[in-house]
């Protein structure tokens, strides 16, 4: 029996990851075709693990260079590229031509750059953004990335809640300088999407679903570049198999559960069982 240990964080990867292999090799298929996938489902459904899983096992193999970006934090097209820049640090070959630039703004740190903290990072790319210049700083990252000896995956998380904080005011209503500013940040995302198409594969995601936020917009247009993936909720089996591997990992003991001339299949989980294991993970 798999045997699974409480994850530290709010995502998990490698042997803390459980089940989906047929949603991962169906990533790997569109990855390897140059599919760009908007990465949908209902919440808490493990979104982000599936993709730090599948980011994992990609650069595990070698045929592909993984950039993971959190959005959740941003709040502008800059920040954004800011992100894509300084989570880009370890595809080697594209970070020593994304620091060229930004030479100006790294050049009292230039020695010690790739070992910076990645908040001084931040801090240091943001500054080296004038005022409606993200767009040829983005660009620059985007061909590093693409330029870069193998081709890369950047999965970008939390997308739909930039776009939302971008995109409306303070009442939650959306205003027209928002949506020219996600009209514009959108269009330059597609834009590389579809130049680098051989060579940057994108795997958007989120908490929250970005069509219904576009379509609110008027913006629906900007999703066209990315296929739907729907990742479903587990099966009834399947989950009893989690829980039994996460109490297997606990130290708990469920009584088997038997059916007349086989052996024992998943164990039986009543309300006591689950209560137990759910306590013990969090």
């Amino acid at each position: 029996m798999a045997v699974l240990r409480k994850a530290g964080s709010n995502w998990v990867d490698g042997d803390r990851f459980f089940d989906r292999q047929a949603e991962i090799d169906l990533l790997k298929e569109r990855v390897r075709n140059g599919t760009h996938t908007l990465l949908t489902a209902q919440r808490r459904m493990g979104k982000t693990s599936l993709v730090r899983e599948l980011l994992r096992r990609l650069a595990a193999e070698g045929e592909f260079e993984t950039v993971f970006v959190d959005l959740e934090d941003a709040g502008s097209a800059a920040d954004a590229v800011v992100e894509i820049g300084i989570q880009s640090r370890a595809v080697h070959g594209a970070w020593r031509r994304i620091k060229l630039g930004f030479a100006n703004a790294l050049r009292e740190v230039s020695d010690r750059a790739d070992t910076l903290a990645l908040s001084e990072l931040r801090v240091k790319l943001r500054a080296g953004i004038d005022v409606g210049r993200w767009r040829q700083k983005g660009d620059a990252i985007c061909a590093a990335l693409a330029e870069n000896e193998r081709p890369v995956v950047l999965a970008i998380d939390e997308l739909p809640i930039l776009v939302n904080r971008m995109l409306k005011d303070a009442d939650s209503r959306i205003v027209p300088e928002g949506k020219c500013a996600v009209d514009e940040f959108l269009s330059w995302l597609r834009r590389n999407g579809q130049e680098h198409r051989e060579r940057l594969c994108l795997i958007v995601s989120g908490s929250v679903s970005l069509e219904p936020i576009l379509r609110q917009a008027g913006l629906s247009a900007h999703a066209n570049i990315f296929s739907p993936f729907e990742l479903r909720p587990w099966n009834q089996q399947t989950a009893l198999e989690c829980l039994a591997a996460l109490a297997e990992g606990c130290g708990i003991d469920l009584p088997p559960r038997r059916s007349a001339g086989h052996v024992p299949a998943a164990p039986v989980l009543g309300a006591t069982s689950r209560s137990a294991v759910l306590r013990r993970v969090g």
